[in-house]
């Protein structure tokens, strides 16, 4: 017998420090083999005992890219089966593009199981379509690697999916040429857009294997409903009498997605049960995140004597963000009657503190208010902020609160701020999950500082093909100073600090002549 079973292609950008995209592409490749595929037909193995197990890795064909370019596979066993003789393996590829566009990726080899009713010993091929440059995602999903359906009747299922961008996902059926030469769909099967398989098996008969193979394609659609992503999904149905054997099912789990927040340990339960009270049912999890941990733990009081309950726990990184993950629990009985669900997470920003801005440099004049303006502060994450200040120096951010307090010269005398000097200030921001603290200047003066005159003043030598020209001036930090113009700025660039806060002794303003300008007359007055 041939080895491969079902597989899955998804992929996500990576992202620059300041968020931008790049051209570079994180892809997982998801796949199942024949357990008992022989070791000698893998390049590497990691544990040459053939036991497959997992945390074993295997290295096995290449991801292919156009140009003749391919990036070789080094699969990690996460789980195994068997009953079913199927080992689960996840590669991951990171493969940077020359520019931004649209690019294909695929897998290909041979062969698909002899055991299938259809498409047995084929030439399989999954190939995915990517997205570059702009920060897109592609769907994933959960789906296991065999699902059962009964004989004799219509029986229907619902691809588990979730798109980490939200965008809508259509689902049809994998054309011949994405599938690899031979390859056809079981007959009487259909798919939904929405991702709803349904099959009327009552022209079908038994057989010994009863195992057929089918491949969708997931479409990732931008806001237009165009096709921004495509990803393969294949994988085997297996008819199974419908008496079979009724089935576990699932007593508890998170019908809801779930949004665990970055660096903050999380867990959720699953717990299954046997109508069969004679049942032993077997759990387990599939497709779960890097650093994902399972414990059975004591199922509720009031569950069945077969039950079982298993608890997920898992502290997303900040690389998560981002990203979805379709977990599917599966629930087995001894006579190997199966049913799924699945959960869906979606790992979530942690909370980025505030930024806070203290205004300022403030400067006054002995006996005035002081207004203070911290307006300029903001939350990344939109929490509201509170704000607590400090003038005495003293640490304790209790002298005044609120975004623009004001202090009366009263009220600074008790802060010890009454003379003239530079003191400094300080303003803590806080969401009530984090705070910021940034610290300003305040300069006090015994009286307005005094204006030497200007008078009117002609700037005639700031040619075009001359450096810009620089006005200095005294100033007194903190006091705000007002250019006064005689002409309009036609043919000048705008000055730097018009107006200006002197942050030194010195106050500049910067000059540009463009051609053809005007002489440019000019004054200075202090602004209080």
């Amino acid at each position: 017998m041939t080895h491969f079973r079902s597989g899955t292609i998804s992929w996500e950008p990576v992202f620059e420090a300041e968020g931008d995209a790049t051209n570079t592409v994180k892809i997982r490749v998801d796949v199942v083999y024949r357990r008992s595929y022989p070791v000698s037909s893998f390049r590497e193995f990691s544990n040459p005992d053939n036991s497959k197990l997992p945390g074993d890795t295997l290295v096995y064909q290449n991801l292919r890219f156009a140009g003749n370019v391919s990036a070789p596979l080094q699969f990690l066993v996460t789980a195994v089966n068997l009953q079913e003789d199927w080992l689960y393996g996840v590669a991951h590829v990171t493969h940077t593009f020359s520019e931004p566009g649209t690019y294909m990726a695929w897998l290909e080899s041979c062969c698909r199981l002899s055991g299938l009713q259809n498409a047995n010993d084929t030439q399989y091929r999954l190939e995915t379509l990517i997205h570059v440059g702009e920060g897109k995602r592609s769907p994933v999903t959960g789906m296991p690697p065999l699902v059962q359906a009964p004989l004799g009747g219509v029986t229907s299922l619902q691809i588990p999916h979730a798109h980490p961008d939200g965008n809508e996902v259509r689902f049809r059926f994998a054309d011949p040429s994405e599938t690899g030469a031979g390859h056809v769909q079981p007959p009487d099967l259909s798919v939904s857009e929405s991702g709803l398989v349904t099959w009327d098996t009552t022209e079908h008969s038994s057989g010994l294997y009863r195992l057929w193979n089918t491949q969708v394609v997931m479409e990732g659609l931008d806001d237009t409903g165009e096709v921004v992503s495509r990803v393969p999904l294949e994988f085997l149905i297996h008819l199974v009498e419908e008496e079979f054997s009724e089935p576990p099912v699932f007593d508890a789990f998170p019908e809801e997605a779930l949004h665990p927040v970055a660096g903050e340990p999380f867990s959720f339960e699953v717990q299954a049960s046997d109508p069969d009270e004679l049942e032993v049912v077997m759990l387990s999890a599939l497709n779960a995140p890097e650093g994902m941990t399972f414990e059975f733990v004591d199922p509720a009081e009031d569950a069945a004597d077969n039950a079982v309950r298993l608890q997920a726990t898992w502290t997303p990184a900040s690389g998560n963000v981002g990203s979805a993950y379709v977990i599917t629990f599966r629930a087995t009985n001894h006579k190997q009657a199966m049913s799924d669900i699945a959960v869906t997470v979606l790992p979530a920003p942690g909370n980025r503190p505030p930024v806070a801005a203290a205004g300022g440099p403030y400067g006054l004049v002995m006996g005035s208010d002081l207004v203070l303006d911290a307006s300029g502060s903001f939350d990344p994450d939109g929490d509201e902020l509170t704000f607590a200040w400090d003038l005495s120096g003293n640490g304790e951010f209790d002298d005044a609160s609120g975004p623009t307090p004001v202090l009366t010269w009263s009220d600074l005398a008790d802060l010890g701020l009454n003379a003239p000097g530079t003191f400094t200030i300080a303003v803590r921001a806080d969401d009530g999950k984090a705070s910021h603290t940034v610290a300003t200047t305040l300069h006090i003066v015994a009286t307005s500082p005094s204006l030497v005159p200007l008078g009117i003043h002609r700037i005639a030598d700031a040619a075009p093909d001359k450096p810009p020209l620089r006005v200095h001036w005294p100033a007194e930090p903190g006091f705000r100073y007002l250019l006064e113009k005689s002409t309009d700025l036609d043919g000048w660039s705008p000055a730097t600090g018009f107006p200006a806060t002197a942050e030194g002794s010195i106050l500049e303003f910067r000059f540009e002549r463009q051609p053809g300008a005007d002489p440019l007359f000019f004054g200075l007055s202090f602004q209080p």
